[in-house]
């Protein structure tokens, strides 16, 4: 029973609820035990249970809807919700403790501009968000912090800083895993093929320079590509003709909490700042740029989920999005309920959108898509319930396919 009627999502309250509808019966003479179903029904008309629908013979908490009701209606409604608490006091005494982000930023003249965004855990749906999936997103405590600076060397200088924890004294205990690459500026203005290939033949040619660790080639692709698409948003502003760019992040890489997006939308706010962007350019925008970013010149066919969710999602709130309707996803922040606390655990297993796996599961997602042949005013999967796709499409789907099919 307890599995079956979802006891994950609801509160211990409803064991009270179920005793009470008891005494209800008794109080009424009613010789008969407790009925689970028409319990659960009962509870369910008078808007005490969102969580459960009746389908057939059992219940089924697989509909999104119901999920996300349930959650509302055991979260604390609040008119102001909590603001993001900032860890930027964090970020920047590590970048004047550490000499080479000193001499970095003490090249120009120029102002200083940062901002943060944090990593996310998927609670709902995250693996479907391409698919139009309903989803539920928790901001992490983990942030990446950028901080963006025009210069006037013709370059894009960048250092990256990964690490555990952002704490000066205890990075001095830490190891840091440090990255730092010098881009030409003019890789970025030449329009003569796409920045993904201009970007590929540079790396070519800088092959025996190019560091031969664990640090990923093309790791700049991220922010250049993010520099490129704010810079041809600029109108009638001089543009700067180089930057110095840190990135200092304790958001684990490559586990599944959104640390690529968290690094675009950081980068992307604070050289939306340094380019007097900021008040034309909504938060949506900026999440529907860094997935263009992702998708076009790194590479990873990802949906706007994570980009989203570090563009929107605030401190201990759930972040609900319906992956649809862009360029305006519908989205609402709401506190998580206070019985509710949620962790992330490592699993050791390395995770990127940009991955082989991750490509053979869209791939053959969207395979299936075209093999049902969905009616034009059907454009997301997830808007088949799980009872119609079994009963209309998924003999549809065969078990085994060739190539040549």
């Amino acid at each position: 029973f307890l599995c079956q009627a979802g006891i994950d999502i609801l509160p211990p309250t409803i064991f009270d609820q179920l005793r009470q509808h008891e005494k209800t019966l008794e109080r009424e003479n009613i010789a008969t035990e407790l009925g689970l179903r028409e319990a659960m029904n009962s509870l369910r008309q008078n808007g005490q249970l969102r969580g459960c629908l009746l389908d057939g013979n059992r219940y089924d908490i697989g509909n999104p809807k119901e999920y996300y009701r349930t959650f509302r209606a055991f979260a604390f409604e609040e008119k102001k919700l909590l603001q993001q608490t900032s860890a930027m006091s964090k970020a920047w005494p590590l970048v004047q403790h550490m000499d080479k982000l000193r001499t970095l930023f003490s090249l120009s003249k120029k102002p200083i501009y940062s901002a943060s965004a944090p990593g996310r855990l998927d609670v709902m749906g995250g693996f479907a968000d391409y698919s139009g999936s309903h989803v539920l997103q928790y901001p992490i405590a983990q942030n990446t912090h950028a901080f963006v600076q025009a210069s006037n060397t013709n370059t894009v200088h960048m250092i990256s800083i990964q690490t555990d924890c952002i704490d000066c004294e205890a990075i001095s205990k830490n190891k840091l895993t440090v990255w730092e690459r010098e881009i030409p500026m003019n890789l970025l203005l030449d329009h003569t093929n796409t920045l993904r290939q201009r970007l590929e033949n540079w790396y070519n040619q800088q092959q025996n320079s190019m560091p031969s660790n664990d640090e990923p080639i093309d790791w700049p692709n991220y922010i250049v590509g993010i520099l490129s698409q704010l810079l041809d948003k600029i109108d009638g502003t001089v543009m700067p003709i180089g930057f110095n760019i840190v990135i200092i992040s304790d958001v684990p890489c490559n586990k599944g909490v959104a640390s690529s997006a968290a690094l675009e939308v950081a980068v992307a706010r604070a050289a939306s700042l340094c380019l007097n962007l900021d008040h034309s350019v909504s938060n949506t925008e900026l999440a529907l740029l860094c997935q263009y970013v992702e998708n076009h010149i790194v590479g990873s066919s990802c949906g706007f989920m994570d980009q989203m969710t570090c563009a929107h999602g605030l401190a201990h709130n759930l972040f609900s999005l319906l992956c649809q309707h862009t360029p305006n996803p519908p989205f609402h922040n709401f506190i998580l309920p206070a019985n509710i606390q949620l962790f992330g655990i490592d699993s050791g297993v390395k995770r990127s959108t940009a991955g082989a796996a991750y490509r053979r599961v869209r791939t053959a997602t969207f395979m299936g898509k075209k093999l049902m042949n969905l009616p034009n005013n059907i454009p997301h999967l997830c808007q088949i319930s799980l009872s119609k796709f079994n009963n209309q499409y998924r003999m549809l789907l065969p078990e085994k396919m060739s190539g040549s099919n």
